[in-house]
């Protein structure tokens, strides 16, 4: 699952429904692994670890906060609005993290 949240999925639900459907249809058992992800998705996986590997903790702080800041995107479809008023932030702020840390989004 935390392979498929550190991919960027903007606007494109279409394509991630695509790859669970195919991933749920391949599988032999029903357990989807790692190894089973397309190659797209591991190389998402490990670009968001190696982020967690300098030991710096403003590094390991910025990559939590990103990551939040896409689960609460995405818990919202992308609204800016709903997504600021759950962060406890205002939408000025949240724009600049959106462009700070290169989320795109719908909003």
């Amino acid at each position: 699952m935390r392979a498929f949240w550190d991919c960027d999925w903007p606007d494109n639900v279409r394509e991630l429904k695509n790859i669970i459907e195919r991933l749920i249809v391949l599988s032999a058992d029903g357990d989807i692994t790692p190894g089973d992800l397309p190659e797209e998705v591991k190389e998402a996986a490990l670009r968001e670890d190696a982020g967690m590997n300098s030991g710096l903790l403003r590094d390991a702080m910025r990559d939590f906060e990103r990551r939040f800041i896409r689960r609460v995107l995405a818990d919202h479809q992308g609204n800016i609005t709903k997504t600021a008023g759950e962060l406890g932030i205002a939408r000025k702020k949240l724009y600049k993290k959106l462009e700070d840390y290169e989320i795109r989004c719908r909003g």
